[in-house]
This record gives structure tokens, C-alpha cells and sequence, in this order.
């Protein structure tokens, strides 16, 4: 078997929807949810002709393997993608970050090692191909380079010239998403007829308007101030060509949102109608919970998105048993930490830009991967074994919900609400797997996932859901997965309802299981087992929160690891222990299967506080753990081993109530963290986790059996939202 595993962010256009077809200047943005895509060059299935895109691609990388002398893609290939979170429907770009995808699977699969502006440019020409010439290449570069990216002759068959510019950080961004929807291609047309003089002024003031956003972001100036005057002229702009760019919804959510100015901007994406309209907003003012009460009125789904400053890269390598010597390709850090050497200003701008002004500019033939060579990292991981048991269980959980809402139907609006917010089924993947392991079934392509295995790894879900309904409430969290919490949503009373029926439903799924009478009863005591060890975990946590009133705090690790390991850790004992009792494993092994639980568990939540902090939980903003006065793993460390003054000041930070810590508050303590070795304490404890949870394992499951393969890929699942902070450490 030999897979490739490589993701990219998608894009939203920021400005310049129509003028980016004339190469003139367009600003797009590299946004969270990724697409990942998995190329299998083992599979017999044949290349789909019938995706243009697909086929675009394959064209071009045979068009590349002649010209490099190297051997062309095999005849039979297949590939399957997926994105974190649904994305059709919002104004996300899908077609670009495929095709990125595609192509660096591809080049990988061809034994090339290509730095992005390599795979930009095959990726660019493969877009321009499967769309007859017409492609842009702003949307390719923003998912390639990831952040902020503004592009000058984008539509020419030339190599348009790419500007890496800087988002701010303190600028939020959310999509708001309505179910009217314009003809895009009928927009287009409409431009395209319409004489140019007819809004000559309209035009260059808008162009203007976009250079100077260029300008903010590359003198971290008033963003949201630029945002704004190029939302005017796009609205007069739009009004001269007689294209609705600019629709009635957004009209009516910038005047609900007048209060706010100048602290947010409304602005419709892409080619505008209405389905795609972004809000950005400035965090240090305004909080996302607020922006949701204002849109309840207009019946609107709103989803915050992450700035992805990462671009296309690989997370997996390829695997194949009969080398043990991975193939790896070098990808790119944060290119914000990246400075291009400065170009001749007047080389790449716009004809109307004023010359007076200076921008930093690079272009993809030149200055762009020279200045990446020094920001490369190596991105080698196992190949994911649990994706296919994900995919499984996905299925299956698609499946089942609708039973579930039509058992009671007082339950049914907050359960149907709370599972738009569905995680990665990380924990019915790992008794799927684990199963299939304990049965010597090596094949991870295919999972075996009897119908027993299936239910019961369905009802870990349930009671995993039913402590995140529980979990929200307790911490006061607002928002899961870019979703108000069920609280939130309805209130505290239907939110202890929704949680305590999940737990019910997943008891009630065992005792509907076609099994021997005592396996029932040795699942029912282990589902109530662990979610007594879940429940203590969380009154455990507040006596965690408590001993945060000794400002010298003594023997925090040992009381975070036991809230841990009773919290966090029983729903990686559920699972194996699960999949153990299905497969007949010896009741010894099977209770000793908590012990590779323990390190497991403590490893998954080090790595959630330390993503809180350094990526993206799907929250409103960064550090809510902070906010919360959470005792997370880098915050216990960092008051212990911070100056005095320093730990005195993030103990007071963690004390304030949630309301009266600032966003200011917020980054200076996640400073503080990566600057006294907090992070790179976190780091190392949790690369020691993985070793004990191996030794663990080795032990539950003597070799030659003992399942490591599956253990790794685990690991490797857990740790992959923040691998690229484990490159470099900063202590």
C-alpha cells in the first residue's frame, strides 16, 4: 500500500471579485476548515475522467513527468477528500484547495519534492485548465502560501505576481451564511457585456480602495478602516455596472450592526448573492457572542473561521511495508515569520497605484522560495491508519442520528442543534480499529467493523457527546466548533436534559446489542465504570481550579494528571477495553488496557490546552482556557516556573472573572507561556506520554501481538493539530 496524505486551506476572496478577471489587483484569504486529501496508488480503481479538475491535474503532472524525465503517475489511482468542517454553502472556495491538494499529492506520488511556488504553478495551470483559461490565480496562491494573499495580473497566462501580506491577529473573521443564492455565472456575464467606461471613477476608486488594504496589512495600520472604504466603492462600484454585488442582507446586517463601527465591517465574498457574506471584526472589542445575538433576527447560521497562515502541505508520508524509508517533502512554516526581501515598488504594482507609496512585494519567480529555504520543516508522520474506521463511523453516525431525534421529540431541537457541532469521531475510530487489530486483520484500508463493533463504538460517541453537552455548560463555553453550545443555544435546563439523555441512549444502544447475555453486562459495567471516572474527573477539576488560590501552587502537575486520568483518559479505556471484551481478549489484558489509557488521556488534553493557546478549537477566539481561569498543563507550569512578578501577574489574570479579562490579558499570558518554557515543557511531556502508553501497551498485549502500528497512528491523530509547533520549540 502506498498513500500520500496532504491538506490545504481554503480561500475566501476578499476583494476584487469582478476586477481580478481584467488582472487587475484582488486580496484573498486562506481560511480554516482544511481539505485533506488521501492519494492511494495501490488502488486498481480508474483515474475518475468525469472531475475536470481531477483530470486537469493529471494532464499537467504528465505534461511535468516529460519534462523532468521522471516516471508518470500509475494508470490506476484513486483518491477521497474531506474537510474538517461542512463547507458547501458558505463562501468557501472548494475547487482550488482540491486542486492544490491534488497536485501535491501527485508530485509526491512521483517522487518530486516541490516548494510551493512549484506546486503553486502546476496547481495554477491545472485550475486554468480544467476552467477553459479562465482561473484566477489568487485562489491557488491562498491555498499554497496560506494568509493573506493579494495578487496582481492573477488572470493572465503569465505567472501573476503573489504579495504575502500580514492579517492581524486581533481581527476576527465569521461567515454568515444565507439560503438565497445569485447566479454567479450570470453575474459574470453581465460584467462582461457591460462597457468598462460605464463606471470608469466607480472602478479606479475601487482599485484605489483594495491597494490600500494592501497597504494596512503591510504597515499593520487600520485594517478594518480599509475594509470599510473598499466596501463602499465595491457598493458604488456595483451600482454603476448594475451587478448586485452588493445584496439586500448585507445592507440590512450592516445597519443591525451600526452600533458596532467602527469595530466591524460587513462585506459580501467571492462573487457576491448572498450566500456568502463575511463579518470582521476587531476581538479586542467586540465578542462573537455578541455578533450571534444581533443575527438572531435575521434567522442566520454564523460560523467564525480560523486565518490558516499555513499553506498546502503534507501531514502523513507514504507507507509501504516493503520499505522502511518514508518518503518526506519539506513544506513551509509560518510564513508570517517570513520576510521577503523588498522588490522595486514600482515593479509589480497597479498602473493607478500612487508611487509615493512603498510595499514590500515578491514574486513567485523570484524572492518567494528563496526567502521560504530557511522556513522549511520536515512534516513525516505514520500514514493515518484511522482514517477509513473515521470515515466508518461517520457513516454510521450519519445514520443513527435520525433514530435518536425521533425517540422523544421534546429532545429533538437541542440534539439536532448540538450535532451540527460532530468532532472528528476520534474514539469510535479507535475502537474500530483496535477491534480489527486484536483480530490480526492488518489491512486498515478496508476495516472489518462488525455490525456489534459498529453500535457499541456508536454508544461510546453518545456518552462522549453527552459530557460535551455537560462539559460546555460547566466551563460556560458559547461556542463548539464554530457552533453555539447547547446552553447557549436554548439555556442551562435544556442542556442538563440533552446531555443526560445522550448518557441513556448509550446505554440503551448496549443493551440492544445481539450479543451473549454477560457481554451485555460486562459492557453495562464498563460504560458505568468510566462514566463515574468521568463525572468524579469533573468535580475533581474544581478542587484543580481551587488550589489556584495559593499563589505558590504545590503539586499541581500530580492533581492535573488525576483529574486527567479519570476526566479525559476513561474515554480512551472505554473504547479499548470496549473493543477488547468484543474481540475475547483475557479479562487481565483487558484490565490492564487502562494503563495505556492513562498517558493517552493526559496526551490528548496537554495537546487540547496547548491548541487553545496556539491553534484553533473551533472557539470564538484563542485562549479561552485562559478567559475561563482554567488550570491547563502550560499555565500550571508557567506559575511555577515564571519570575514572581510574571506569575503574580498570570495568576490574577486566571482569578479575574471571564468578563473582565481582556484580549490584551489573553496574549500576554500565551506569551508568557511559549517565552518561560511552558510550551516546550508541555511538549516533552507529552513525547514522555507516548513512550509510557507504548511501554503500556507492550505489556497489556505481549509481542508479537502487540498492536504498536495502531498506537502510533493514535498518537499521531492526537498530536497532529500542533506538530508544527514541535518543530520548534521555544523555551
Amino acid at each position: 500500500m502506498t498513500r500520500y496524505s496532504v491538506s490545504a486551506p481554503h480561500k475566501l476572496l476578499l476583494s476584487g471579485a469582478y476586477t481580478v478577471l481584467d488582472g487587475h489587483p484582488a486580496l484573498g484569504l486562506a481560511v480554516e476548515p482544511r481539505m485533506h486529501l488521501t492519494l492511494d496508488t495501490a488502488s486498481n480503481e480508474p483515474w475518475p475522467r468525469d472531475n475536470p479538475f481531477a483530470e486537469a491535474v493529471r494532464i499537467v503532472m504528465r505534461e511535468e513527468a516529460h519534462r523532468l524525465g521522471v516516471l508518470e503517475l500509475p494508470p490506476s489511482l484513486s483518491f477521497s477528500t474531506h474537510t474538517e468542517m461542512p463547507v458547501h454553502g458558505w463562501g468557501v472556495g472548494s475547487s482550488a484547495a482540491f486542486v492544490t491538494c491534488l497536485t501535491h499529492a501527485c508530485s509526491l506520488a512521483m517522487g518530486l519534492s516541490l516548494d510551493p511556488t512549484a506546486i503553486f504553478a502546476l496547481a495554477r495551470r491545472a485550475h486554468r485548465l480544467a476552467q477553459q483559461e479562465q482561473g484566477s490565480g489568487l485562489d491557488i496562491a491562498a491555498c499554497t502560501f496560506g494568509g493573506l494573499i493579494g495578487a496582481n495580473n492573477a488572470h493572465t497566462a503569465s505567472t501573476p505576481h503573489i504579495h504575502l501580506l500580514e492579517w492581524p491577529e486581533e481581527i476576527g473573521v465569521l461567515l454568515i451564511r444565507s439560503d438565497k443564492k445569485a447566479d454567479t455565472r450570470e453575474m459574470i456575464q453581465t460584467y462582461r457585456q457591460t462597457p468598462k467606461e460605464q463606471a470608469r471613477a466607480e472602478r479606479d476608486a475601487l482599485l484605489r480602495s483594495i491597494d490600500r488594504v494592501w497597504d494596512a496589512a503591510f504597515k499593520k495600520a487600520d485594517i478594518l478602516a480599509a475594509l470599510d472604504e473598499n466596501n463602499r466603492c465595491e457598493a458604488d462600484w456595483s451600482r454603476a455596472m448594475q451587478i448586485p454585488l452588493v445584496t439586500p442582507l448585507q445592507l440590512q446586517l450592516e445597519q443591525a450592526f451600526a452600533a458596532h463601527k467602527p469595530h466591524i465591517v460587513i462585506k459580501s465574498l467571492g462573487a457576491g448573492g448572498g450566500d456568502s457574506i463575511g463579518c470582521f471584526y476587531h476581538r479586542e472589542h467586540l465578542h462573537l457572542a455578541d455578533i450571534a445575538e444581533d443575527t438572531k433576527a435575521f434567522a442566520l447560521q454564523v460560523r467564525p473561521v480560523r486565518v490558516e497562515r499555513h499553506g498546502s502541505s503534507t501531514h502523513t508520508t507514504h507507507s509501504d511495508p516493503r520499505t522502511l524509508a518514508p518518503t518526506t517533502t519539506s513544506t513551509p512554516s509560518d510564513y508570517q515569520d517570513a520576510h521577503p526581501a523588498a522588490a522595486d515598488p514600482s515593479e509589480h504594482r497597479p498602473a493607478n497605484a500612487d508611487p509615493s507609496e512603498h510595499r514590500a512585494t515578491t514574486s513567485t519567480n523570484s524572492n518567494l522560495s528563496d526567502n521560504r529555504a530557511s522556513h522549511t520543516q520536515d512534516s513525516s508522520m505514520a500514514t493515518d491508519l484511522l482514517a477509513p474506521y473515521q470515515e466508518h463511523a461517520q457513516r454510521a453516525w450519519e445514520a443513527l442520528q435520525p433514530q435518536l431525534l425521533q425517540q422523544e421529540r421534546a429532545l429533538a431541537p437541542m440534539l439536532a442543534h448540538h450535532f451540527q457541532a460532530t468532532g472528528k469521531l476520534l474514539r469510535p475510530a479507535i475502537a474500530l480499529a483496535f477491534f480489527d487489530q486484536l483480530h490480526a486483520r492488518q489491512t486498515f484500508e478496508t476495516p472489518h467493523c462488525s455490525e456489534q463493533m459498529t453500535q457499541t463504538a456508536l454508544a461510546i460517541e453518545l456518552l462522549h457527546n453527552a459530557t460535551l453537552i455537560h462539559d460546555d455548560l460547566q466551563d460556560g463555553d458559547a461556542f463548539r466548533r464554530g457552533i453555539p453550545t447547547v446552553w447557549k443555544a436554548f439555556d442551562a435546563y435544556q442542556a442538563i436534559n440533552a446531555g443526560s439523555a445522550l448518557y441513556f441512549y448509550a446505554l440503551q444502544g448496549i443493551a440492544n446489542l445481539s450479543l451473549a447475555p454477560l457481554t451485555i453486562v460486562r459492557l453495562h459495567q464498563l460504560f458505568a465504570a468510566q462514566t463515574l471516572a468521568i463525572i468524579a474527573g469533573q468535580a475533581l477539576e474544581k478542587q484543580l481550579w481551587a488550589a489556584l488560590d495559593d499563589p505558590q501552587p504545590h503539586q499541581t502537575e500530580t492533581l492535573y494528571l488525576e483529574v486527567v486520568e479519570k476526566k479525559t483518559s476513561a474515554l480512551f479505556a472505554l473504547p479499548m477495553m470496549s473493543a477488547a471484551i468484543l474481540a475475547d481478549l483475557d479479562p487481565a489484558s483487558t484490565l490492564a488496557l487502562q494503563d495505556v489509557a492513562r498517558p493517552l488521556g493526559a496526551l490528548f488534553q496537554i495537546q487540547d490546552d496547548i491548541l487553545d493557546l496556539f491553534g484553533n478549537k473551533g472557539r470564538d477566539t484563542v485562549g479561552t482556557d485562559i478567559a475561563e481561569g482554567k488550570p491547563s498543563y502550560p499555565a500550571l507550569y508557567a506559575l511555577q516556573h515564571a519570575s514572581a512578578d510574571h506569575a503574580a501577574r498570570l495568576y490574577q489574570i486566571l482569578r479575574s472573572p471571564r468578563e473582565q479579562t481582556t484580549h490584551t490579558d489573553i496574549l500576554w499570558a500565551i506569551d508568557l507561556i511559549r517565552s518561560c518554557g511552558a510550551l516546550h515543557a508541555s511538549l516533552e511531556k507529552m513525547h514522555s506520554l507516548r513512550q509510557q502508553a507504548l511501554e503500556a501497551l507492550v505489556h497489556a498485549v505481549p509481542a508479537p501481538h502487540t498492536p504498536t502500528s495502531f498506537l502510533h497512528a493514535v498518537c499521531d491523530k492526537i498530536m497532529h493539530p500542533i506538530q508544527h509547533l514541535s518543530h520548534h520549540p521555544t523555551r
